[in-house]
């Protein structure tokens, strides 16, 4: 399995950490989808950089199928889907099956909900891991952290403590 290598800033040494595999990171798989752009400058995560980014992807709309692919990737079906961005199931699968995008509001939901997993996978490693992670109770959480998925700071908690995962704080 080849594993992709990628650097950031910790206390101002620079450390290289090997983390998941391409395919695993690169999980939209297309030429120009936002997570793909992640992907290929993973310092972006760890900068100011990812939210200029974020807001110009979020202005331009991000595709139903991406939203799918996110929140599925994540551990959630359609209903919760749904729910997260504010719309019916039968309107969100009217919208994928017709190739729309989400709007603005909608689409930033999506962009959290997709940094969120890049940098859970980032930490964890495998998808796996972090997604049974995000559906085990914790008592920080006094519950399930996916269970807080659904607002801008549910998302920022979530991150919060995987970053307090990755340094050992707790």
């Amino acid at each position: 399995m080849y594993l992709q290598k990628m650097s950031y800033i910790k206390s101002k040494k620079l450390k290289t950490y090997q983390y998941a595999t391409d395919i695993e990171l690169n999980i939209l798989n297309e030429p120009d989808g936002w997570l793909s752009y992640l992907n290929s400058n993973p310092t972006m995560v760890f900068s100011g950089n990812l939210n200029r980014s974020i807001i110009d992807i979020s202005r331009k709309g991000v595709a139903y199928s991406q939203a799918r692919y996110v929140f599925k990737t994540l551990g959630l079906d359609v209903k919760q889907m749904s729910d997260i961005i504010g719309i019916t199931d039968s309107t969100f699968q009217r919208n994928l099956k017709d190739k729309k995008t989400l709007n603005i509001n909608q689409s930033e939901k999506v962009l959290e909900a997709g940094v969120l997993l890049h940098r859970g996978l980032a930490i964890y490693g495998l998808k796996e891991a972090f997604i049974k992670w995000l559906h085990t109770e914790t008592l920080v959480f006094n519950g399930m952290p996916i269970q807080y998925i659904d607002t801008n700071i549910g998302i920022n908690l979530i991150v919060d403590e995987l970053n307090r995962i990755e340094f050992g704080i707790y």
